[in-house]
């Protein structure tokens, strides 16, 4: 048994019940630790009264018994110290004197209402309260490209001459690289002559997985902007996704709940846009890394794309689009180099890049140019077992159905990058969800 002894116990159990509601554990074995004492398992479980919290793990168990003997001693009950730390949810009690415990509207009651139109950050691009992603592969340009779009809001210009923006103070949360986004706005002021006075970067490192304390800490400095600009902050920039989950599994959907639910509480709590930049997994023909299920919590999915020769330029194409107009569109631009007036102590000239715009054409993901290479080629072994099976179904068949086929030889993950290969090359179709092959003719039409 391990021993408890400290001067306050009071914040040995809310520091115990902070690292309990991040892990799992047993409720039978954790009941049977809290006979005895006036603790619930429910209290335990979930002292945040927050639907993410998790149960705790065992390896923590052996800390809340003599935790909570030490704190019955003390005469606190569950319910006091709940209160005394304000994070109390009162739970609904249903009303007798109505037929259902929550609102509801039929839709003939709104129609010919107004409409509930959502608010634009960015023309076309971002709302102006929401979520969003930029992914791409490193080197593509993502933090060059965020820092001038919160630059541009920051200075109410629009963003590479194209894109009207709702001007305000914008927060830069440089978890990754502090250092380098300082000097690359350094860079930025000094190319344009312009003082950026509404930016404000945090060069200290945040960390929304372990628990909800770095989420307020945002909503607070988001407050202390305002005042100290007298302007409403609109963005919020989290540079990455992946320095600011320390500890969590990007693949994992229980982590990244826990990472999402502290982002939608900083957006419930002021009105602004959260920005995350985050990187391409290693199929870039598959989007962002990790959990599939953060592409369809975010409003808003971008994808960068590094240029793939000197004739093409970067480009970002909004992938996903929630409730505003803007999706597929394709946003071009070049990375120019410049240099900054002063030199490193080899006397050479230290140079940054500005994005500028561009009318190169638009560059092509890696997997589709060896797609189209391998389209002009001999098909690899699976891309000819997909070809065989298409082959024999001239009306086509769903991908779910075509890789069963297969029964995981190939793999799965094989046979849907075959898929995607052939589509490119245009060997094959999809259309309404049905994979068919095409003519020998080439023709890329369903």
């Amino acid at each position: 048994m391990i021993g408890v002894a400290v001067a306050d116990p009071f914040s040995t159990i809310g520091a115990c019940f902070r690292a309990l509601s991040n892990a799992i554990a047993d409720d039978t074995l954790l009941a049977k630790w809290l006979e005895g004492t006036p603790m619930s398992v429910a209290a335990v479980r979930n002292p945040r009264g927050w639907e993410d919290a998790r149960p705790p793990s065992g390896a923590l168990l052996s800390l809340v018994k003599p935790a909570v003997q030490q704190y019955s001693r003390n005469g606190r009950s569950p319910q006091e110290l709940h209160e005394q730390q304000q994070r109390v949810v009162p739970i609904r009690e249903p009303d007798p004197s109505k037929d259902s415990p929550f609102e509801f509207v039929l839709g003939s009651e709104i129609n010919g209402a107004p409409y509930e139109l959502h608010d634009m950050l960015v023309e076309h691009v971002l709302t102006a309260s929401g979520i969003s992603v930029v992914y791409g592969a490193a080197n593509s340009g993502k933090t060059f490209l965020m820092l001038d779009l919160a630059c541009a809001i920051a200075r109410g210009v629009d963003w590479l001459g194209r894109y009207r923006v709702r001007q305000g103070a914008v927060l830069y949360l440089a978890s990754e690289g502090p250092r380098s986004v300082k000097f690359r706005l350094q860079a930025y002021q000094h190319h344009y002559g312009q003082s950026v006075q509404l930016l404000a970067i945090v060069a200290e490192p945040v960390n929304l997985f372990a628990s909800d304390i770095d989420a307020r800490g945002i909503v607070s400095t988001i407050d202390a902007i305002e005042r100290a600009t007298g302007e409403p902050v609109r963005m919020v920039v989290g540079d990455t996704l992946a320095a600011m989950t320390p500890g969590a599994n990007e693949n994992h959907g229980t982590d990244m709940s826990v990472v999402l639910g502290n982002i939608d509480r900083v957006v419930t709590a002021r009105p602004v846009h959260f920005a995350l930049i985050h990187h391409v997994g290693k199929d870039e023909a598959r989007g962002m890394r990790g959990w599939s299920g953060l592409n369809a919590r975010t409003d808003t999915a971008v994808e960068v794309l590094d240029s793939n020769n000197d004739d093409t330029c970067h480009s970002a194409e909004i992938v996903k689009q929630r409730d505003i107009a803007g999706r597929r569109e394709k946003i071009t631009f070049d990375l120019r180099s410049v240099e900054v007036g002063v030199r490193d102590n080899f006397d050479n000239p230290i140079t940054s890049c500005v994005v500028e715009t561009t009318d190169k054409p638009a560059p092509v993901r890696r997997s589709q140019v060896q797609a189209s290479k391998a389209g002009k080629g001999r098909p690899n072994v699976a891309d000819g077992l997909v070809l065989g099976v298409l082959s024999t179904m001239p009306k086509g068949i769903s991908r779910g159905e075509l890789v069963r086929h297969f029964d995981g030889k190939p793999a799965k993950s094989t046979i849907y990058r075959s898929i995607e290969n052939l589509i490119e090359a245009g060997k094959v179709a999809e259309s309404a969800g049905i994979v068919r092959m095409l003519e020998a003719s080439g023709s890329s039409k369903p």
